[in-house]
């Protein structure tokens, strides 16, 4: 990145259970200097033991959690403070919420195979979100149609390609 220049200032790692998403979103931090915010850390107890139940989310099940998020979001962006999101971004209403909170968010879309994601989930030890959920996320995540805002980027590479992936497309954001 060129000195002086600005990434935006609400990045948006998103993507599915096992996509990869917080690790991106601490490297992006950790290269930009933004606030990584984990949006799991906003669920409440109910929608955690809801989950580790093995139980999927409604969208009403899920409207508190994107509130505290976008809340949040809106006070460390009031306060001058860039932030690197990661989030799954599953409903296009919810997305609308989370980019409305600044008008330069930028969400990049890990996309993975289902059959990488059953492997990747099955590995994971200590997370609440157990693999069986995996299919009802799909499900529920919303193609991104006419959503600028949102690029896809090969989740199913080596992590350094992924984060290579994603600061090449910061560089091409900044450089517009």
């Amino acid at each position: 990145m060129k000195p002086g220049m600005q990434w935006p200032r609400l990045i948006v790692a998103m993507g599915v259970s096992g996509s990869g998403k917080t690790w991106l979103a601490r490297e992006l931090s950790a290269a930009s200097g933004a606030q990584f915010v984990e949006a799991d850390d906003f669920h409440p107890p109910e929608n955690v033991a809801r989950m580790r139940r093995g139980e999927a989310l409604t969208d009403a099940q899920r409207a508190p959690w994107i509130d505290a998020i976008a809340g949040y979001l809106n006070q460390q962006l009031l306060a001058g403070q860039s932030c690197v999101l990661a989030y799954s971004g599953l409903r296009r209403g919810h997305r609308a919420k989370i980019r409305a909170v600044h008008p330069s968010t930028l969400f990049l879309h890990l996309e993975v195979p289902l059959s990488e994601l059953r492997a990747r989930l099955q590995q994971r030890q200590s997370h609440f979100m157990p693999h069986t959920l995996l299919e009802s996320q799909f499900e529920a995540l919303q193609a991104a149609h006419n959503e600028p805002d949102i690029i896809g980027l090969d989740g199913s590479v080596a992590p350094p390609a992924v984060l290579s992936q994603a600061l090449a497309i910061l560089r091409d954001t900044v450089d517009d």
